[in-house]
Order: structure tokens, then sequence, then C-alpha cells
């Protein structure tokens, strides 16, 4: 039951932040696409000059987050 809960607030999660457009810088997008090659949906947020990536990797909500120069800064990962 909590896992679905969880995946019912990750998909209005994702369905909000999908509705902002964020320009993700290519260099943040390189390193996003080097470190996380298998997933295919993500959704991004900008908070000053830090670019967070939010998608799903192997069933669980993760997100991260990059420098705007493309240098990796922090992943996180939500395990229900």
């Amino acid at each position: 039951m909590k896992q679905l809960l969880c995946l019912g607030l990750l998909g209005f999660y994702l369905s909000v932040l999908g509705a902002q457009t964020v320009d993700v810088p290519k260099a943040v997008q390189q390193t996003f696409s080097k470190m996380f090659p298998a997933v295919s949906s993500v959704s991004w947020d900008q908070t000053g000059e830090e670019y967070t990536a939010n998608f799903i990797e192997n069933d669980y909500f993760a997100s991260a987050t990059f420098r705007k120069d493309g240098k990796w800064s922090k992943t996180e990962t939500l395990i229900a």
C-alpha cells in the first residue's frame, strides 16, 4: 500500500515538474546521460545555478543534482 501511495505521489510530482520548462546546459545533460544511461524519462528543476534531474531508476524515485558546469553534486534515492 505504501508503494502505491509513493508511486501516486511521484506521478503527481513528475507531472507538476513536467509543466515547467528548464533550459538545462549541455554539460549537465551530458554528465547525467553518462551517469544514468538507462534512464529515458527525466524532468528537470533549477534552483539558482544548480540543476536537479528527477527520474525513476530500478523502480526507485531518484534525483541527481549538478552544477551548471556539469559537475555532479549529489544523488538522492527514495526507498519506500
